[in-house]
């Protein structure tokens, strides 16, 4: 990851940190004055309300809702100082940070040094051929299943998972078709696509569900879906759901816009 990267992505926390402390600021002004104080008595626990200057106040039932928004201003209040806390010193990392990094100093030489020396980085381009290239073992096929070839000259299941596999082939992002994955609880599967997301570098996975007219098939998604979630991979976010029936064909609209997603 290099410089602009680099700043690039704690700038981003630093608007998100500022909009959070403006967020904060003005639900902590509204709150009730005081904070609360919980004790437990004999098993019950009690609220109390605490102002500087004023004797302790119990509350009761009916004061339940106070005795919500002090710990909710309490708890906020604590949000507020770590955010600030951060903010600061984020704003110090960015104006203190280098003006040249170790990535940069291969790209300042002149070209005849160039031509001598070789770059102690690995290249993204390196990374994505690495992880393209590194072996594995796909599904089998049936003897007997029909005949679907990929501009990249590999088999899959059907036409939708071929027009899959050529859109992403035609935008440049990498994938692996039947790549296997252990999820825990579950077990093996062998997810349609698995693809490098080109803007955050992670794995992600490409679920096409082709018979969603077909109960048996549903309940099967269902309980797959749920395992990929338990096992940490969202929806939206790592992983990646496209649906057909007999009379709904694949909408290749919805495909794109995963794969803009993809490229960035």
């Amino acid at each position: 990851m290099g410089k602009t990267e680099i700043l690039s992505l704690t700038n981003a926390r630093i608007n998100y940190l500022k909009e959070l402390v403006t967020i904060l600021d003005q639900r902590i002004d509204k709150a009730p004055e005081g904070k609360i104080k919980i004790s437990h008595i004999r098993g019950k626990t009690c609220y109390y309300l605490i102002i500087e200057g004023k004797e302790c106040q119990y509350l009761s039932k009916k004061d339940f809702n106070t005795a919500k928004q002090l710990v909710q201003k309490g708890y906020e209040h604590s949000t507020l100082k770590a955010a600030q806390c951060e903010l600061t010193y984020l704003q110090k990392f960015v104006s203190n940070y280098p003006q040249t990094c170790p990535e940069d100093i291969y790209d300042s030489l002149s070209e005849s040094r160039k031509a001598l020396a070789h770059t102690v980085f690995r290249t993204f381009d390196d990374y994505i051929n690495d992880w393209q290239n590194r072996p594995y073992t796909p599904k089998l096929f049936r003897d007997d299943a029909p005949y679907f070839e990929t501009n990249r000259g590999e088999r899959v299941r059907s036409k939708s998972e071929q027009i899959i596999a050529n859109r992403l082939y035609e935008r440049g992002v990498p994938y692996k078709y039947e790549c296997p994955l252990m999820l825990e609880g579950y077990g093996k599967i062998y997810p349609d696509f698995t693809v490098l997301n080109l803007q955050t570098k992670r794995e992600e996975y490409i679920e096409h569900n082709g018979m969603m007219d077909d109960i048996k098939y549903v309940e099967n998604h269902i309980k797959r879906t749920n395992a990929y979630q338990l096992n940490g991979i969202k929806i939206g976010d790592r992983l990646h759901l496209l649906f057909e029936t007999r009379n709904v064909p694949l909408d290749t609209r919805i495909l794109d816009l995963l794969i803009d997603r993809l490229v960035g």
